[in-house]
């Protein structure tokens, strides 16, 4: 029996082919792939049509890392069903674990082994299908989801200690060394990712601070019919997580102009700054109750570029600084 994918894994596929100049369609026809409907996120495609569809695309504009130019652009519930519903107190190594028992809920003959080695822990992916394994672009796009999931869900300062590719497919190298800030190992007996053990026992983020598509799934009627204001807001907490949360982003990933997103805020009066500093002010305070966060790391997470601003934000917002509610949640506690 043919593998299958969920159709999830290429979300947002459309939206850059359309930037790059090419309607979607002629490379899903190419690929006798029908293009997925939207909103559907749960249905299933053919794997290796899924992976020659990222292959053509990558062959088409020459460039040997489409793959993570379009995981740059993807949320994390791009995994599917397996990243439903991960416990919010988990430690990313138990957050691991959770996605690799329900992978198979996403796609076919896939798995992901966790392992320790030491101080080193290895993420391997691995397929029993031989043509699967092998293959350039499930290997460039799968590394790229996992590592994706690794900086959504982990600490601000997680850092690779090693990418490992079972191919030896160097074109490109320069960008995934850029993208993956760690040394790249081609032509290895093993494809995945290499990191520190202690990384294991940090608390995650909760997965519900992106973009919720489970959510979307499961009210579907509403998802289509929901306003501009908040398509929006779903999109900053999503792109805030990414580092780069400005209209011109936002615009993009809705498929609008920067003139027409403006336009409808206005008419429903709001503007993008206020839906931003909506979405900070309602995660800052989840933030702030991770002991594995320091205040820098919270600034960072919600796009300050300095501590002093989101300090002066959070006093705004509450009416007393982020060290003195800290303090007086760790007293209430106490008590």
């Amino acid at each position: 029996m043919e593998p299958l994918i969920q159709s999830s894994f290429i979300t947002e596929l459309d939206p850059l082919l359309r930037e790059k100049g090419l309607q979607p369609d002629t490379l899903y026809r190419q690929a006798h792939l029908s293009p997925p409907e939207p909103g559907n996120l749960d249905s299933k495609i053919s794997f290796f049509r899924e992976l020659r569809l990222l292959e053509m695309a990558s062959c088409y504009f020459d460039q040997p890392d489409f793959c993570l130019s379009l995981t740059q652009r993807q949320p994390i519930e791009a995994l599917g069903k397996a990243t439903d519903d991960i416990p919010k107190e988990s430690t990313l190594g138990e957050a691991l674990l959770y996605l690799s028992s329900r992978l198979y809920l996403s796609l076919d003959d896939t798995h992901i082994k966790l392992e320790e080695h030491g101080d080193v822990a290895l993420l391997k992916l691995h397929c029993t299908d031989k043509d699967l394994m092998t293959n350039t672009y499930l290997q460039n796009h799968g590394l790229a989801l996992l590592h994706m999931f690794l900086m959504k869900v982990s600490t601000p300062g997680l850092r690779l200690r090693a990418v490992h590719f079972r191919h030896n497919d160097q074109r490109g190298g320069n960008e995934f060394f850029r993208h993956y800030q760690a040394p790249l190992a081609y032509d290895s007996d093993w494809a995945g990712l290499a990191l520190n053990a202690s990384y294991l026992k940090q608390k995650i983020i909760p997965v519900t601070t992106t973009a919720d598509y489970t959510a979307c799934r499961k009210a579907k009627k509403e998802r289509l019919t929901c306003n501009t204001k908040d398509k929006v807001l779903e999109t900053i907490a999503s792109l805030l997580r990414q580092g780069e949360c400005h209209i011109d982003a936002a615009a993009t990933r809705l498929g609008l102009s920067k003139r027409t997103l403006q336009r409808r805020l206005l008419e429903e009066e709001c503007n993008f700054q206020d839906l931003v500093n909506e979405i900070r002010k309602q995660q800052a305070l989840t933030l702030l109750q991770n002991p594995s966060y320091r205040l820098i790391d919270v600034a960072e997470v919600l796009g300050y570029t300095r501590l002093s601003a989101f300090s002066r934000s959070f006093k705004r917002w509450y009416g007393t600084s982020p060290q003195e509610w800290q303090r007086q949640q760790k007293s209430s506690i106490d008590r």
